[in-house]
């Protein structure tokens, strides 16, 4: 199992970008067990009904199975981080927010009022994330952590390996076995990750790059979480978070560009401007503007009988921050990373 965590600078001068373009989004976490009736059946409805009315632009929404089938060491630790005792039980960040059978939908509301407080409010560090895969289990994760505020104390970003439509036996009343949100594995060998530091630290960019190559991955719509830890005492509190879906779906690099003959993407004036020429007639083709985040905000599918490939994206509706452009032909796979700044 090979694991690589790597920072690559720190840079101590004030991030220039409009600090509001981060979104301070908390944690909601579901502890929980397979053979868990309870679980399975209110529990159950409870965490889709997140699902469906709060967004991964919003908050991260995950499972932690402390025991059963589905258990595995890292939602051990988290879960014991978090305290209590029985299943199904349901925290906002490191709070338990006392949800049952009764009051569960009353308590969906309340959730969905404290996710916007927290979506309202600057977050100390801000996080940009791109992730993609690799072969045979590996996953790269690219890390930038806006310090948009000194901190002090001890703090930790802990990278994350979420499985979705996982089908196993789900005790309860489920009306299938097909489990969403999982988190399956951490990047790094401790589960609350790297010490980025232990206060004071200074406003500025930090950047990482973590690789892991995974036991196993099974081959269903995998996410990548980052939380960022403050440890006070023995106990890790949530800071922020950030979350990147369908990482599957994303290209790693340009190491196979021999089809092309040139190609390059610029921002200006509220628009992206995509030029490309290609060695041979480049055909089918499909444009792919993905957020940091993992959200496609743009996306052109068409046909080209030439070797030249000229697209204009308008990115006056988009707000500040950074993107990645996908350029998916028969030939290959062209990406940038694109900056928005107003």
């Amino acid at each position: 199992m090979k694991q690589i965590f790597t920072l690559l600078f720190l840079s101590a001068m004030t991030f220039s970008m409009n600090a509001q373009s981060f979104t301070n989004k908390p944690l909601i976490s579901k502890r929980t067990a397979d053979w868990c009736p309870l679980c399975g059946s209110w529990g159950w409805s409870f965490k889709l009904a997140m699902l469906e009315e709060i967004s991964s632009d919003q908050a991260s929404i995950i499972a932690l199975h402390h025991s059963g089938g589905l258990q595995n060491d890292v939602s051990a630790a988290l879960v014991s981080n978090f305290g209590g005792a029985g299943q199904p039980r349901f925290y906002f960040n490191n709070t338990d927010i006392s949800a049952s059978s009764t009051n569960w939908m009353s308590k969906l509301e309340t959730l969905k009022a404290d996710v916007e407080t927290a979506n309202a409010e600057i977050p100390s560090v801000g996080i940009d994330l791109y992730a993609f895969p690799g072969e045979a289990n590996e996953f790269t994760s690219k890390i930038n952590l806006h310090i948009n505020e000194a901190l002090d104390g001890e703090y930790y970003v802990g990278t994350y390996l979420i499985v979705n439509e996982l089908d196993h036996p789900q005790a309860g009343s489920v009306s299938d076995d097909i489990h969403q949100r999982i988190l399956l594995d951490a990047f790094t060998d401790d589960a609350f990750g790297t010490l980025i530091g232990n206060g004071p630290i200074l406003e500025g960019v930090m950047n990482f790059d973590v690789t892991k190559t995974f036991d196993e991955v099974p081959d269903l719509p995998t996410d990548v979480l980052v939380v960022v830890w403050k440890k006070e005492a023995d106990n890790y509190i949530v800071e922020t978070t950030g979350i990147i879906e369908n990482v599957q779906d994303l290209t790693s690099s340009n190491d196979d560009i021999a089809w092309l003959a040139s190609a390059n993407a610029f921002y200006s004036a509220n628009q992206i401007s995509l030029n490309l020429e290609s060695l041979n007639e480049i055909g089918e083709y499909q444009i792919r503007l993905i957020t940091s985040n993992g959200q496609e905000v743009y996306s052109e599918n068409a046909n080209a009988n030439s070797t030249i490939l000229n697209s204009t994206i308008s990115t006056s509706d988009l707000p500040n921050g950074n993107y990645f452009l996908n350029v998916l032909t028969n030939k290959g796979v062209w990406n940038q990373q694109l900056q928005i700044v107003r």
